[in-house]
């Protein structure tokens, strides 16, 4: 063997001849004419690693196409400690791993030889980061191509997960996978065009939603209720899009939430309109988009239908408190209570004094606007009778929805389960009362408080579908003086 030049060639009955060449011993495999391991493939890949985030908390990877395994070593240095499984249909590949060393820490990587598109189905646990990496010479396999195909590769990624997909020169390999994940980002290197995917519901401006959710405050039944009582805010529009109308200060702004263009009266006062859609990302005339987020940036839920036991989607983490709480869950009493005393509970927390006013301000208000629909419930160690924590969340049973309001947990029960424990009690609950979605409602966004981090953190663990939105539409109307009334 010669570590300065060396060319070997092996007969193979699925990929036809394969040819490895070592350079200064370095070796590069060739399919056909077509790289599948060499300097070329190692930056590509480690360009598209570096794209996926270090505290992306990748531990388990799946490698659909190994060839020779030259990517394994960039693997294990962005995401050292992580487990790989590899499918590779050519066995011969799978030998020339083993023989020419050109994957490191070979042990700690399990290999699948056999058909992607038949293996794939068989797995069941889902991964953090899959690598689509399936050819033979320059194309992709048909049936790796088909709809059936990403169908059956969905639920194997992770809820927070990450696809990397090299498509060579195959846009519509992209567009496919379109179809089933959230696009991210497309580059290229090289002559090879690669795609970054995500889940639908991690987060994206677009993701499609399920079918009978929509965001609490777009809907008509629960803007009437909310806006009950309140001089502040006027119900405007129509049934089908509804509208707020809010005056501050001598300011007014009126704020429609849909995807759906409103129809705008142009008389009136003068006014700043605010239209906040969903999903939607072009402009429509007549419009501006505002460069920053003046509205919900980013929310939450969780989707129960169909799932019997929906805290199987819950983080390790979550699941943990959740055995602790359910061995320990007779040390509390779960009780129903007064705004009053709900209040008296959440004022005794250490926290600033600002946000408890402005907490407690908003429970108010809502307590007068939709009355009973909103639940106040407090933990009460059996053996102290100290308040340890409180939940508050809002029905909506039109929408089939419960809006998490507020919870607290005082400083001395923040090593018990008591938090997991509200939220499973709040699962259970509602389940009974035949609500679908459980509504998280806002989370961190970059330009939100930091101390909003933590607990979105926690939030984040039960399962949650994020609803990312984009920019609003901003426009003026009205006069800013009245019509007058001509004489007759």
């Amino acid at each position: 063997m010669s570590w300065f030049h060396e060319i070997r060639t092996y007969p193979s009955q699925l990929n036809g001849l394969i040819t490895c060449r070592r350079l200064l011993g370095e070796w590069s495999v060739l399919v056909n004419g077509h790289h599948e391991s060499s300097w070329y493939i190692r930056d590509l890949w480690k360009q598209s690693l570096n794209r996926v985030p270090k505290c992306a908390g990748v531990k388990r990877i799946l490698m659909l196409g190994l060839g020779t395994g030259s990517s394994i070593t960039t693997l294990q240095r962005r995401f050292p400690g992580g487990r790989i499984e590899a499918i590779e249909w050519d066995p011969v590949m799978v030998q020339l791993v083993q023989e020419l060393h050109t994957g490191a820490k070979t042990n700690a990587l399990k290999i699948l030889v056999g058909d992607a598109t038949a293996i794939v189905p068989t797995l069941k646990d889902p991964y953090d980061l899959v690598l689509f990496d399936l050819y033979c010479g320059s194309s992709t396999p048909a049936t790796a191509k088909t709809d059936s195909f990403f169908r059956f590769l969905r639920p194997l990624l992770a809820r927070d997960g990450y696809l990397l997909l090299n498509a060579y020169r195959q846009t519509d390999l992209i567009e496919t996978a379109r179809l089933f994940f959230s696009h991210q980002s497309s580059w290229t290197v090289g002559v090879n065009l690669v795609a970054s995917f995500r889940p639908f519901g991690a987060g994206t401006v677009g993701d499609p939603l399920p079918d009978g959710y929509a965001p609490f405050r777009s809907r008509f039944e629960f803007l009437t209720r909310d806006c009950r009582n309140d001089k502040q805010k006027e119900l405007i529009g129509s049934s089908a899009l509804p509208g707020v109308r809010r005056r501050v200060h001598g300011f007014i702004s009126d704020r429609f939430i849909g995807d759906t263009e409103p129809v705008i009266d142009p008389a009136g006062p003068k006014r700043l309109v605010i239209w906040q859609p969903i999903r939607r990302t072009d402009t429509p005339r007549g419009w501006w988009r505002s460069p920053i987020q003046m509205n919900t940036g980013l929310s939450g839920f969780v989707d129960v239908r169909g799932s019997s036991d929906p805290t199987h989607a819950w983080s390790s983490h979550a699941r943990r408190h959740l055995k602790q709480w359910r061995t320990r869950q007779k040390e509390w009493e779960e009780k129903p209570a007064s705004l009053e005393v709900f209040i008296d509970a959440y004022r005794r927390c250490q926290m600033r004094e600002a946000v408890k006013d402005l907490h407690i301000g908003i429970l108010k208000k809502k307590a007068t606007a939709h009355g009973s629909l909103l639940h106040l419930t407090l933990l009460q160690r059996r053996a102290t009778g100290a308040i340890d924590a409180g939940f508050a969340s809002l029905d909506i049973p039109e929408l089939f929805q419960s809006i998490h309001m507020l919870s607290f947990i005082k400083d001395h029960a923040k090593k018990d389960p008591v938090g997991v424990g509200l939220v499973s009690l709040w699962f259970e609950e509602t389940k009974q009362s035949g609500i679908r979605f459980l509504d998280f409602d806002l989370f961190r966004g970059p330009t939100d408080p930091k101390e909003w981090e933590g607990f979105s953190r926690f939030k984040a663990q039960f399962g949650v579908t994020f609803l990312r939105y984009p920019n609003p539409f901003i426009r003026l109307a009205g006069s800013w003086t009245p019509r007058k009334t001509p004489l007759l």
